[in-house]
C-alpha cells in the first residue's frame, strides 16, 4: 500500500505523476487526448476523441478544493465523475471508493474494457 499523498508537496507530487502518466498514454495511441479541465474534456467528446484525464489542473483550480489523496486514484476518479455528473464511473482493477453523486460504481475485469 501507498503511503498517503495528503500534504501539500506530496498531493502536487503525485498529481503531477498521474498527469505524466496520461501524456504518455495519450502519446502512444494517436486515438486518445489529454484533457485537464472540463472544457478539454467537453471539446475532445464532441471531437469523437478519447479523452485521458489528467487531474492535477482540475483539482488545483477546484472551489472549494477538495481534501484528496494523490495515492489513490479510484478516489480521485470518483471525485472527477462527481464533478461531471457522471452517471455510471468503471474502475479496471480498482477497488470501489465510496462516490456522492455518481449512481453507479462498478468494476471491470481487462476484457470488460476489450484488454
Amino acid at each position: 500500500s501507498q503511503p498517503p499523498a495528503t500534504r501539500e508537496g506530496a498531493l502536487r507530487a503525485g498529481l503531477l505523476a498521474i498527469d505524466a502518466a496520461a501524456w504518455i498514454l495519450a502519446d502512444r495511441d494517436p486515438r486518445l487526448t489529454v484533457a485537464t479541465s472540463r472544457a478539454e474534456l467537453d471539446w475532445a467528446l464532441r471531437s469523437g476523441r478519447r479523452p485521458v484525464w489528467a487531474p492535477a489542473k482540475m483539482l488545483a483550480d477546484a472551489l472549494p478544493r477538495p481534501a484528496l489523496d494523490a495515492s489513490r486514484p479510484a478516489a480521485l476518479a470518483a471525485w472527477f465523475a462527481a464533478e461531471i455528473d457522471a452517471e455510471t464511473l468503471i474502475l479496471a482493477g480498482a477497488e470501489p471508493p465510496d462516490a456522492p453523486g455518481v449512481a453507479l460504481i462498478r468494476a471491470a475485469t481487462p476484457a470488460d474494457l476489450g484488454a
